[in-house]
């Protein structure tokens, strides 16, 4: 029996950060949903959900309340600086803009999909 699959989009960044985080010794586990990547430096590890900077990207109901509950570390990173900033302070999201984002979430149940702009900005007020 065959499954059906469904072709993920990477982001136009998502092959360089991961070869670069490589090629610094990061271990980086690429599993796509609900984040793009899990990331370990060090004894630290967290998710890394990865986007580009001003682009029309889109995040899912599904990451989002997937971000938003997680207790384990998560960053949205849009540059290999940004993923490395994560891995050596160990400062993804904070409680206050994960419950930023579980507000947004309860406010428009019916909606799927949210801009990274909309997103970033949510986060950075």
């Amino acid at each position: 029996m065959r499954r059906a699959t469904r072709k993920i989009k990477l982001d136009a960044n998502h092959r360089a950060v991961v070869s670069e985080l490589r090629q610094r010794g990061i271990e980086v586990v690429e599993i796509m949903e609900p984040v793009d990547l899990v990331v370990a430096k060090n004894g630290f590890s967290g998710f890394l959900e990865l986007k580009i900077e001003g682009s029309k990207a889109n995040f899912t109901r599904t990451q989002l309340t997937f971000i938003a509950g997680t207790k384990i570390p998560v960053a949205i990173a849009k540059s290999v600086p940004d993923a490395l900033r994560f891995l050596e302070t160990g400062i993804g999201l904070s409680q206050t803009q994960k419950d930023a984002l579980a507000g947004i979430l309860a406010k428009n149940p019916a909606q799927k999909l949210w801009t990274a702009n909309t997103i970033e900005r949510l986060l950075n007020t």
